[in-house]
């Protein structure tokens, strides 16, 4: 099968996915690419496969190189960053790029854990009329499984967010990196929507040369321009979240970007950076270029403005328990919260995004009440569609000298959003109606002493997720997940090194993993079955008697199955003369030591064939190096290297077919027990079937 055939034969331009009623395919075009290294392996890491569309593997590694963030200590990560491509035709092509690394589930030849990363390439010029934002792509690129059939993606449109990072985003008008020092205690998507809120507030046409991740390594070189990190190396900007962040002086075009950034409504800023999309670059002149831009249309002069008098901000809404007063230049934390869709009636409590931040049911002491700074002394109109809910207030007290430059809190106590300052926001949205009546005396107001007699919140319940390799097993771990955390469990992932080992632990753990890879390590006698459902009767049996602590949870919709896979097409040629009596170069094919008797019985049929049966180390070892002569049998799903070459369906009636199961032990109680059931229930069979892929390609059955 060659290279043409890998995405189903729609590498040639042909369209994919639904289509618009003038007949052209809706969504984003992308091209992909997946690095990493062979289980098992001694080598180096590598782009193993990519799209085979338009641009070549050199293509996909020259970016590799260029912004690696190194080693990093937790995955997942993700890096933004853009990439101009030339295409076929000679025209240069940019393009936003999204790295999501993340660990495989695999070993290399020393035992260490192997990481991946998935590389998504979006055109630049197509993403002009889908603005979207980098949280809705990875959110929607975080579940697609490489290889993928699918070339464009369908995004949610971005949607009108009230942004509070505005001095960090001045800050990269200076030239040089940002970097955040304190943000390993955030979640890598509280890190991702951060860096979104910066890049909105950028001119479109910049985003495209703005390289982000969520993490970098200070020993690794790199040109990534804004990213959360250990410290901060050369003349890069270093800042931290919990404390006040400097604009300096010397930086005229860092002042006067803030500046034209808070003289308007966010909303109409926004909404103005988004229309500004021819290409720029974070060169001298093209970032004198937007600095002006942005000033003339705010109507900004060249001087720094003058600052207008601030005014007492009224409390509208409980904030941190403080033990006792503090002074009044006490620093609070900086924040960046919001949801992209307003809540429904009836729950005015702020949801704090950051951790440490404010949580429903506690206060704020007296006196500890943050600064601010106006920026929206008179708004024009609804900062948010559904405004109706809100009414905003006047600006707060006059800055006193001697002080810091000020900091606010934005709050919306119908619990759509909550901002924190670095900036200074100078009005508080607090609830009401649109004709400026009093709220409901069931909503949320400032009294404080109301807020006080709320318990805690309860620390989400840990589960462990222990996962095989294989783009499958993947596939029902990010879904599982996903649902899992929705519900408000803490999901620790955790690969599982050895796919038929029950470990018990003590902690809610989920094993997924394929029922005959479970079954090898429980049983005994030998089993002869070859049916799915006499395999499934056997593992629950085998459970009950032998592993009481472990059950059968639940069984994926999707089948995968053991396929032949050679080292050379020659192999291939042997094996089936050998198959068919008709003589032939002896070809071994290795097998796990584990496989069952039922279907070692049925590969007997064919004497021709040699069949090698080699412990799990041995023949991790075999998969990473694979003679010309030798053949494996693996599950489709498993990732292989591309090289070689798939001899099914030569063996296709007689290997096992294998089933996804999830396993839990006694720890997973009742509750979590349901939801894991709800989430296979609703995994997607069509969607679970393309993610079975292997590395050469071979017809799926």
């Amino acid at each position: 099968m060659n290279d043409g055939q890998i995405n189903n034969g729609r590498l040639n331009g042909q369209a994919n996915g639904p289509m618009d009623e003038d007949g052209r395919a809706q969504g984003i075009p992308f091209e992909w690419a997946l690095e990493g290294k062979l289980p098992g392996s001694h080598g180096d890491y590598t782009i193993m496969v990519w799209s085979r569309r338009l641009y070549s593997r050199q293509n996909f590694a020259d970016v590799s190189a260029k912004f690696s963030i190194g080693t990093a200590t937790e995955l997942p990560q993700v890096t933004i960053c853009n990439a101009p491509f030339t295409d076929p035709a000679g025209n240069v092509i940019d393009h936003v790029v999204l790295g999501l690394k993340e660990w495989s589930g695999n070993l290399d030849a020393r035992g260490r854990k192997i990481a991946q990363t998935r590389w998504f390439y979006l055109p630049y010029r197509d993403l002009l009329n889908e603005p979207v934002g980098y949280h809705d792509l990875y959110r929607k690129l975080r579940t697609t499984v490489l290889p993928s059939p699918e070339l464009r993606l369908r995004v949610p449109q971005f949607g009108q967010l009230l942004l509070s990072q505005m001095r960090i985003a001045a800050l990269l008008m200076t030239g040089k990196p940002v970097y955040i020092a304190d943000g390993d205690t955030y979640s890598l998507d509280d890190r991702l929507r951060f860096l979104d809120t910066v890049a909105t507030l950028l001119p479109y046409g910049m985003r495209t040369r703005l390289a982000a991740s969520t993490w970098t390594s200070g020993t690794s070189p790199h040109q990534i321009r804004l990213s959360f990190a250990t410290h901060a190396v050369g003349d890069a900007h270093r800042v931290t979240l919990q404390g006040h962040i400097e604009l300096p002086h010397t930086e005229p075009l860092a002042v006067r970007y803030h500046e034209a950034l808070t003289a308007r409504p966010p909303d109409e800023v926004i909404a103005h950076l988004a229309r500004m999309t021819d290409p720029m670059t974070f060169g001298p002149k093209d970032r004198e270029a937007v600095v002006n831009q942005l000033a003339n249309w705010a109507g900004q002069p060249e001087p720094p403005r003058q600052e207008p008098p601030q005014q007492a901000m009224p409390q509208v809404m409980p904030q941190r328990a403080m033990p006792q007063p503090e002074p009044p230049q006490q620093e609070t934390p900086q924040q960046v919260m919001w949801q992209p869709e307003p809540p429904p009636p009836g729950t005015p409590q702020p949801v704090a995004m950051w951790p440490g931040t404010i949580r429903p049911g506690t206060a704020q002491s007296a006196g500890s009440r943050p600064d601010s700074e106006p920026i929206v002394p008179e708004p024009a109109g609804p900062l948010l569609p559904w405004a109706d809910q809100a009414e905003l207030l006047a600006p707060a007290e006059p800055e006193r000298a001697g002080r810091r430059p000020p900091r606010a809190i934005v709050v919306v106590a119908t619990g759509v959003l909550l901002f924190g300052a670095g900036f200074g926001v100078g009005f508080v949205i607090k609830p009401g109606l649109s004709d400026g009546t009093a709220p409901p005396p069931n909503a949320a107001t400032s009294a404080p002493a109301a807020a006080t007699t709320g318990p805690p919140a309860a620390a989400p319940k840990e589960v462990i997720i222990e996962t095989v390799s294989g783009s499958a097993a993947q596939y029902v771990d990010a879904m599982i997940t996903n649902r899992l955390r929705k519900a408000g469990y803490e999901v620790r992932a955790k690969p599982a090194d050895d796919p038929a080992a029950l470990e018990w632990s003590g902690e809610p753990t989920v094993i997924i993993a394929y029922d005959l890879d479970v079954l090898e390590s429980v049983q005994t006698a030998g089993f002869v079955g070859t049916r799915k459902k006499d395999i499934q009767a056997r593992l629950r049996s085998e459970l009950d008697h032998k592993n009481p602590r472990f059950t059968l949870l639940a069984t994926a919709p999707a089948s995968g199955r053991d396929v032949l896979v050679v080292g050379s097409e020659e192999a291939r040629d042997d094996a089936q003369d050998r198959i068919e009596g008709k003589g032939g170069e002896v070809v071994a094919v290795y097998a796990r030591e584990g496989y069952l008797p039922g279907f070692r019985k049925r590969l007997t049929k064919y004497p021709g064939l040699t069949v090698v049966y080699q412990p799990p180390d041995a023949f991790r070892e075999k998969l990473a190096t694979l003679g010309a002569k030798e053949g494996v049998l693996v599950p489709d799903s498993l990732g292989l290297n591309p090289a070689y070459t798939c001899a099914d369906p030569l063996l296709k009636d007689l290997l096992p077919t294998r089933n996804l199961v999830l396993i839990a032990n006694e720890s997973v109680d009742e509750k979590l027990r349901n939801e894991l059931k709800a989430a296979v229930a609703q995994l997607d069979e069509d969607e679970l079937n393309r993610a079975r892929i292997v590395g050469p390609p071979c017809e799926k059955g």
